[in-house]
This record gives structure tokens, C-alpha cells and sequence, in this order.
């Protein structure tokens, strides 16, 4: 149910799995979440454990997000306001899904980095910083929202632009190409979900 460097809650199920669209995509997000923070906290200093663990926490992702687009085929999830574009939600929580998988790349390419570069860590926190807008803004649109994740977005790839300029970033191209890869598809659930402002008519 919960899991960290430290410890991890397990409950027992003795019937039958019984799962919730919505719970079930929360938590999926929530996962994604966890593995930016930890990709974030592992290079950060330097604790090649935290981005280990990192690397089973895709499995769970997989899980959880197979599980709703099964319950989106079936049209077996209630909440009218995730209802109102079948299309446009299977496609996020695909794409939910490839985020996660990106992440635990990331991990295991953070995990190879022969030192730690202050431009990278950078880099992580505004990627943890995307996320964390885009989350929000998925459960509750606003154009405020909006405008931050793209503010967000576009410092990020301003970021990187500037970094793949410098000799002391070479080894870091990996890196850089899947942080930029995971922004832009954080930006997917700001334009895919631009109708579910509160403003748009």
C-alpha cells in the first residue's frame, strides 16, 4: 500500500482483489510521484539504494494503469467527470504509464553517473516540480494551472538546450534526453485535458 527507503505497509487480501477505477489511478499517480522524488533524492546524494528501489516501483505503475484501461474497454469505471472523454483518459493513462517506465530508465541511468552535477539536480526539481502541477491540474483544471505547467515546461527545455552545450553535461546525455522526454509528456496531460477548464466554454 505504501512503500519508501525504509519501510513498506502490505495488506492482506484473503477474498477476491477488489479494485476502484479512480483509487486505482490516484495511486498510480501517486507511485510516478514517489519515483520522481526518489530519482530526485537517490542522485541527489548519492544513495544508489533509493534509485534501486525506484526501479520496482515501474511494476506496480504497470499494474495499476493496465487495470484501468481494462476497466475503460469495459466502461466499468462511475466518475461522470473522468466519463466525459473515454478517448482523451486512456490516452493519459497510457501515457501514465510510459512516464513511469521512462523514470525507472532514469533511475538506472542516474544509478550509472560517475559523479553528481548541481545542473542535473536542478533539473530533477523542476521535472518533480512539473509533476506535481500536472497532478493537481488533472483532478482540479484551472488556467492558472495551466500557465504554470507551461511556464514550467518551457524552463526545462530552456535548461536543457543550454546544457547539451557544455562539455561538462557529455556524459549526461542520457539523462538529459529522458528528463526532456518525460516533460514533454507531462505537457500531454495540460493540452489532452484543456477542455475540463472551469473558464473554457
Amino acid at each position: 500500500i505504501e512503500q519508501n527507503s525504509k519501510s513498506c505497509t502490505i495488506k492482506s487480501i484473503s477474498s477476491k482483489i477488489d479494485l476502484n477505477f479512480d483509487n486505482s489511478l490516484r495511486k498510480a499517480f501517486l507511485i510516478v510521484k514517489e519515483m520522481a522524488k526518489n530519482c530526485k533524492e537517490g542522485y541527489e546524494k548519492s544513495d544508489k539504494s533509493i534509485l534501486q528501489d525506484t526501479y520496482l516501483r515501474g511494476l506496480e505503475v504497470n499494474r495499476l494503469c493496465h487495470f484501468c484501461l481494462r476497466q475503460i474497454n469495459k466502461e466499468h469505471y462511475y466518475e461522470p467527470y473522468l466519463a466525459q472523454q473515454t478517448h482523451v483518459l486512456y490516452f493519459l493513462v497510457d501515457q501514465l504509464e510510459m512516464i513511469g517506465g521512462i523514470y525507472k530508465r532514469l533511475a538506472k541511468t542516474l544509478d550509472t553517473s560517475k559523479k553528481k552535477n548541481s545542473e542535473i539536480v536542478d533539473l530533477l526539481c523542476t521535472l518533480l516540480e512539473q509533476f506535481e502541477i500536472t497532478y493537481t491540474y488533472f483532478y482540479m483544471a484551472t488556467k492558472e494551472k495551466a500557465n504554470k505547467a507551461q511556464e514550467i515546461f518551457e524552463d526545462i527545455q530552456n535548461k536543457i538546450v543550454k546544457a547539451t552545450t557544455k562539455k561538462s553535461l557529455n556524459e549526461n546525455v542520457p539523462v538529459l534526453f529522458l528528463i526532456s522526454t518525460i516533460s514533454y509528456t507531462l505537457q500531454n496531460f495540460i493540452t489532452m485535458r484543456i477542455d475540463f477548464l472551469k473558464e473554457s466554454k
